[in-house]
């Protein structure tokens, strides 16, 4: 199990022997869902994703204080280790936000503990936060289902991982991501406000796109162009790409090109590098335009926003 800086975090695997195995449920629906900024080490700036519809049942070693779930890396696929710990004599309490949390297991006293970890990535040091939005407990007073939501950073570092992490969610047909209801008698109101985005828009209209390498960077190449655009809240920002293209009548129309990239946004300003490059293939010259859309937490939409741009050889 590999670390930034090269120091193990055995100590989190090694906790199993002290609480109860419980698998996840039939007939429940969990996964595990994040996305990095450029720079961020865990995800390598990627969007990553499973779920029990991909994977075995997740392993779940939760209580009133921890809530900790591995997904299993069977087949090769790599290991997820999610982590939530309340500050020390205390049990974790829905609805509440849990700031300037450190790394689980060695949080000062006072403070929450935080953890991630991904295909043998993890920090030695963590800062972030996380939020319980659900939590229920068996007869035994283990916890058997939990939502929460979290933002990470590696090592002090500026780079975000933003995600989400659910457990034994029932598959009854309805939406596993939509947010849980409010307690009856409570009267909490749901969120229902959009996400702002705008001043979207591109450093440079006409560029030459990367030949290699991911859709998104944080540093300047010398192809692509700067993508920036301001948030009202934090949100994931979903880009898609069309191709102008002729129809048979000799008209032109809007194509939409396979694949699309995700953002984890911020509140405010927003800078990334678009290098011209989609679903691990360079664009052709042409013209285009280039769509996005954010998505909170609550699954509340932005409008739809575009800008257009050109690819040269």
């Amino acid at each position: 199990m590999g670390t930034r800086g090269g120091r193990l975090t055995a100590a989190i695997v090694g906790l199993a022997g002290a609480v109860c195995l419980a698998p996840a449920s039939a007939g429940a629906y969990s996964y595990v869902q994040m996305a990095g900024e450029p720079g961020d080490f865990i995800s390598q700036g990627q969007s990553l994703r499973a779920t029990t519809r991909e994977r075995p049942p997740f392993d779940n070693w939760s209580s009133a204080g921890e809530l900790r779930m591995r997904v299993n890396g069977e087949s090769q696929q790599p290991w997820y280790i999610v982590q939530f710990t309340a500050p020390e004599g205390e049990a974790l309490q829905v609805g509440r936000t849990y700031a300037n949390a450190q790394r689980s297991g060695y949080a000062d006293p006072g403070r929450a503990g935080l953890y991630v970890q991904y295909d043998g990535r993890a920090c030695n040091k963590v800062s972030g936060s996380f939020r319980v939005l659900d939590m229920v407990a068996g007869p035994d007073n283990k916890v058997i289902r939990f939502r929460v939501t979290f933002e990470q950073h590696c090592e002090e570092a500026a780079p975000a991982l933003r995600g989400e992490a659910v457990l034994n969610y029932p598959e009854d047909g309805s939406d596993p991501l939509a947010p849980p209801p409010a307690a009856p008698g409570t009267g909490a109101p749901r969120d229902v406000t959009r996400p702002g985005l705008s001043r979207f828009g591109l450093s440079r209209s006409v560029f030459r796109a990367a030949r290699s390498g991911p859709a998104l960077a944080v540093r300047r190449p010398a192809v692509g162009t700067k993508l920036r655009f301001r948030l009202s809240e934090a949100a994931t920002v979903r880009l898609a790409v069309q191709r102008r293209v002729k129809t048979r009548r000799g008209g032109r129309r809007w194509k939409t090109l396979k694949g699309s990239a995700t953002l984890a946004g911020r509140v405010g300003a927003n800078a990334f590098t678009f290098r011209g490059r989609l679903a691990g293939r360079r664009l052709a010259a042409g013209r285009y335009r280039l769509l996005a859309r954010a998505q909170d937490p609550s699954r509340n939409r932005s409008k739809l926003h575009s800008v257009r741009f050109r690819v040269v050889r």
